[in-house]
């Protein structure tokens, strides 16, 4: 027998993580992918893909992959940090990167493991 997918499977979207840097992409620039907090003088977003403390580098403002002054320092990226770790989940599937990490635990990096999400099951 046949299970189809997704049967018996919990999901969680969050469709816009970022929807300061979203509002600004659509009306001012369609090129940004930052979120709009003011981090600096002359520093304005970061990259939240980037800011996770997940292979963070701390980079110059003016880096295009520029992830903030630390990991985890974005307000979204506390949200949804916070959001996993206080749930169960046995695999996350990070929109727009085709990855998933599967049994990840969100304190200890080093035990994520990274697979193309085709291969998910």
């Amino acid at each position: 027998m046949t299970t189809p997918i997704g049967h018996d499977v919990n999901y969680e979207i969050f469709p816009v993580a970022n929807p300061s840097g979203y509002d600004y992409a659509l009306t001012q620039d369609p090129a940004w992918i930052r979120n709009r907090r003011s981090i600096s003088a002359g520093c304005e977003g970061a990259r939240l893909d980037r800011n996770f403390n997940f292979q963070f580098r701390a980079l110059e403002c003016q880096d295009e992959n520029y992830g903030g002054p630390s990991a985890g320092s974005e307000p979204e990226v506390k949200f949804i940090t916070q959001h996993l770790m206080e749930n169960d989940f046995e695999a996350v599937v990070v929109a727009g990167t085709g990855l998933c990490y599967e049994n990840t635990d969100f304190e200890n990096s080093k035990k994520k493991i990274k697979k193309p999400f085709s291969d998910v099951r």
